[in-house]
C-alpha cells in the first residue's frame, strides 16, 4: 500500500507545488500575521517545512534528478528567502535570519534521510 502511494507521481507533483506556494506565502507574509510563540517554534517550523519539501520533491522527481540536487536547490531557495526577507519593507516585520537557513538545512538532512529510507524499504 505504501509503496503504491510513494510511486504516485501525480500526488507528489501536486504536493510539491502546494508546498512551494504555501512556503512562499508563509515566508513573505508580514510576521505580525503569523502566530509563532517563540524563536524555537520558528526554527522547528523551518526544519519541518524543508523536511516535507525534500520528501515531496524527491518522490515527484526522483527518476530525473538526485536527492542531493533537490536538497541543494531547496537550500539555495532557503538562503534566497532570507535575502529577500532582509529587503522587505519595515512594515513586514521581517529580516534576514540565517539561523532559519540552518534550520532549513537540518530539515533537508532529516527529510532526505527519511525519504531514502522509505524508498529503500518500500520501493526498491
Amino acid at each position: 500500500m505504501l509503496s503504491k502511494l510513494l510511486l504516485n507521481k501525480s500526488l507528489f507533483k501536486f504536493l510539491s507545488w502546494l508546498w512551494l506556494g504555501v512556503s512562499l506565502a508563509l515566508f513573505f507574509m508580514p510576521s505580525d500575521q503569523l502566530q509563532i510563540a517563540s524563536s524555537m517554534n520558528d526554527k522547528a517550523g523551518h526544519a519541518l517545512m524543508f523536511a516535507g519539501g525534500i520528501g515531496g520533491w524527491y518522490f515527484y522527481l526522483r527518476s530525473k534528478i538526485t536527492i542531493y540536487q533537490i536538497g541543494s536547490c531547496l537550500l539555495i531557495y532557503g538562503v534566497a528567502v532570507e535575502f529577500v526577507q532582509g529587503s522587505l519593507p519595515v512594515s513586514f516585520h521581517r529580516g534576514a535570519d540565517f539561523s532559519d537557513a540552518a534550520a532549513d538545512f537540518v530539515g533537508v538532512l532529516i527529510g532526505g534521510a527519511v525519504s531514502l529510507i522509505l524508498e529503500k524499504k518500500f520501493i526498491q
